[in-house]
């Protein structure tokens, strides 16, 4: 965009002598740039802030996993890894000895998923 911008610029200085749309496109060249920086960093910021955690999709994981009442979800941490992705990490308490496959099957068909990690403690582990 910026380079059609000083091309205009150039041909109309030269062609119509109008020499101020030079300067004048840099100005708006440079508007140009500054708008996508600004939302760059905006967007950047979120995501690395994780600011963009999907709360609907922990409020799923959590019910979930505590469909069963002996289960409890003592911790649970869900991020952005790309568009639509996210990864989960959830420490669950529990007086079962099931293993961290059995809650990864409960949330295999949450289908934006792609990377879940599951710790299991018992119930007496918790202060």
């Amino acid at each position: 965009m910026t380079s059609v911008l000083a091309v205009f610029a150039l041909l109309a200085g030269r062609f119509l002598g109008w020499v101020w749309m030079d300067p004048f496109m840099g100005v708006v060249g440079s508007a140009v740039i500054g708008r996508w920086a600004y939302s760059l960093l905006r967007d950047t910021g979120r995501m690395l802030l994780d600011v963009t955690a999907d709360h609907d999709l922990s409020e799923k994981i959590r019910a979930l996993i505590e469909s069963d009442t002996r289960d409890r979800v003592s911790d649970l941490h869900v991020w952005r890894v790309g568009p639509c992705h996210y990864a989960a990490i959830l420490s669950v308490s529990s007086d079962q000895k099931s293993p961290p496959k059995a809650y990864k099957a409960k949330l295999e068909h949450l289908r934006e998923l792609c990377r879940i990690t599951v710790e299991v403690n018992p119930h007496s582990a918790e202060p």
